[in-house]
């Protein structure tokens, strides 16, 4: 036996919000502590109320072994000292014991001592009992009367009876099931009440003197030592069974308190044994008996396992599965995810809901397909692009859809604003989409470096593989030369492939001076020749010796002459004589 017994069985399974009242007894020899639940106490008594919760819980009852020592009382005369104890005695360590030295006319208290050290100078002591025998000594001095003879009182001196007091000793046979009430020291003549008192469970037999009082009074005369004797109360432990016909039951009787009784429950045939009413699914169960009880077993028809499961369960669900009693008519039924067909089950029944007749364990497997559904990947225009991916798809199957520009045309989007050229499709339905494709575009820049010399056309943005024409046009005074990349066609066609710049170059025309004399006796001119269009051909009018110059046929009198060149020109100088 350990350190303590309980009502309750340990270690089986109790329902959420279940009240269990914890009954706890000690064995004999321990101290209780209290009760634990993850190191932290939640009741100082043994005894209390358990509501269970949601999870596993490990209570923990602590208890400390108890430690007797022996109590020995002197005194340092041989008379006129006495106890209201008994010396000897055994004490439990840590208990208190009421010590009183009781002295004769003429007797003085000196004090209380342990050994030589004195621990209190009152005839009165509560005292701490240690894990560990102890002898206190009670000191006291004799003061003679006048003309008394001292001798007498020599420090040790014969022993002789105190009869002015005695000691009645209680004792239990066994503490688990009882205690007393009375254990003292009393003076002579005294009436006193002594009391045997059971625990709960147990019933009070009689004292060892036969007396059947549980309490009673006694006369002290002298020391007297009383056993009280206890036996376990019996309660009726009855068992039922909830249908005879399914079951019976056996081992219900009487029962000493926290005695064992074996409670057995029996199913006839073609039935099962379920449950105690306690909650207990052991047929053969050991009850701890702490009271009047009555267990119910409940029996049930035997029944077999009807599995209904799907062979995916991503696919499809199936319904009906459980137990069931033999000849019992069960309907399974395949349900189908979206996307999912049924076939058939597993036995090749393709009936749908189906009704089974359970004779056994039987198991059924729904098999599903996935669906299928048709992708179209269409081209918005064929010339400019084609597309792939169209087919037959499972249900939540990826389909890859790819368009493809042809040359010169770009992809723009597909029918659903998706705008990846590549991309997955899933497929939870039949799907038609159609990517959209467009021109590439390029901007031909052409451009001339001065426009007061030259202008230019075909600056525009066009379609990739189009033939743009480029043209130069000379203002007056300039001819066109070449473009920037050497080529000299005016207008000039170019395809587009890509963003190209073209400048228009210009050159300015040549025109020719002619300068002249009206008479070269009188003078010459210099400065005919060709000069480039809006420069200054510079003519100068040399008068010979005895001349001079008079004027240019222009009506200029400079002699050195600055001719704008705009075209072919002729000027003639006039010279008179000096």
């Amino acid at each position: 036996m350990g350190a303590a017994t309980f009502n309750v069985e340990s270690g089986i399974q109790y329902h959420e919000g279940d009240t269990l009242y914890v009954q706890t007894e000690l064995s004999e020899g321990y101290r209780f502590v209290g009760w634990f639940r993850n190191d932290v106490c939640f009741s100082n008594t043994m005894d209390f109320l358990y509501v269970v919760g949601r999870r596993d819980e490990i209570l923990t009852l602590r208890a400390n072994p108890i430690v007797y020592s022996q109590l020995t009382l002197t005194t340092n005369l041989s008379q006129g000292v006495t106890f209201n104890v008994q010396s000897p005695a055994i004490y439990e360590a840590g208990s208190q014991v009421n010590l009183r030295a009781i002295l004769d006319q003429g007797y003085t208290f000196s004090g209380w001592y342990l050994g030589d050290s004195l621990i209190s100078t009152r005839p009165d002591l509560l005292y701490t009992m240690p894990e560990t025998a102890v002898i206190l000594t009670a000191m006291a001095t004799y003061t003679p009367l006048e003309g008394e003879d001292t001798g007498k009182f020599d420090p040790i001196l014969p022993s002789e009876p105190d009869f002015n007091s005695a000691y009645v000793s209680l004792l239990s046979d066994n503490k688990i099931m009882g205690s007393t009430r009375g254990s003292a020291s009393y003076m002579v003549g005294d009436t006193v009440t002594i009391e045997a008192i059971p625990h709960r469970g147990y019933l009070f037999e009689r004292w060892s003197d036969d007396s059947t009082e549980p309490v009673r009074q006694l006369v002290v005369t002298e020391n007297i030592t009383l056993t009280a004797y206890f036996l376990p109360q019996q309660y009726n432990l009855t068992v039922l069974s909830n249908n005879l016909t399914m079951g019976t039951v056996s081992g219900g009787g009487a029962y000493d308190y926290r005695s064992n009784a074996t409670v057995v429950a029996t199913p006839a045939e073609g039935y099962k044994f379920v449950t105690w009413s306690d909650y207990n699914t052991d047929p053969e169960h050991n009850v701890y008996v702490t009271g009047n009880m009555t267990l119910v077993a409940t029996f049930a028809p035997l029944t077999y396992q009807l599995t209904a499961q799907s062979s995916d369960p991503v696919a499809g669900s199936v319904t009906g599965s459980g137990e069931y009693a033999v000849g019992s008519v069960v309907e399974i039924e395949a349900i189908a995810n979206e996307g999912s067909l049924f076939v058939k089950w597993s036995d090749d029944v393709v009936e749908n809901p189906r009704q089974v007749v359970v004779e056994g364990d039987a198991e059924y497997t729904a098999l599903f397909t996935p669906m299928t559904y048709q992708v179209n990947i269409l081209s918005a225009d064929e010339s400019m692009g084609t597309v792939s991916g169209s087919d037959f798809y499972p249900y939540r199957a990826n389909a890859a859809a790819i368009a493809k520009p042809k040359r010169g045309y770009q992809f723009i989007s597909w029918s659903d604003g998706n705008l990846e050229e590549r991309r997955n499709i899933l497929v939870t339905s039949d799907t038609t989409i159609t990517a959209t494709f467009d021109h590439i575009q390029h901007h031909i820049h052409v451009m001339t470096m001065d426009t007061t010399i030259g202008t230019v056309t075909g600056d525009s943005i066009y379609n990739m593989l189009d033939t743009a024409t480029i043209t130069a046009t000379a203002n007056y005074g300039y001819a066109f030369a070449q473009w920037s990349d050497g080529k000299t066609a005016n207008p000039r066609r170019v395809v587009v492939l890509e963003e190209k710049t073209y400048i228009a170059l210009f050159t300015p025309l040549s025109y020719e001076v002619t300068a002249l004399s009206d008479n070269e006796t009188m003078g010459s001119v210099i400065g005919t020749g060709s000069y480039y269009y809006n420069t200054a051909a510079v003519l100068v009018a040399v008068p010979n010796y005895g001349y001079e110059f008079s004027h240019w046929s222009d009506g200029t009198t400079d002699a050195t002459y600055n001719l704008h060149v705009a075209c072919d020109t002729t000027v003639t100088a006039f010279f008179t004589r000096a």
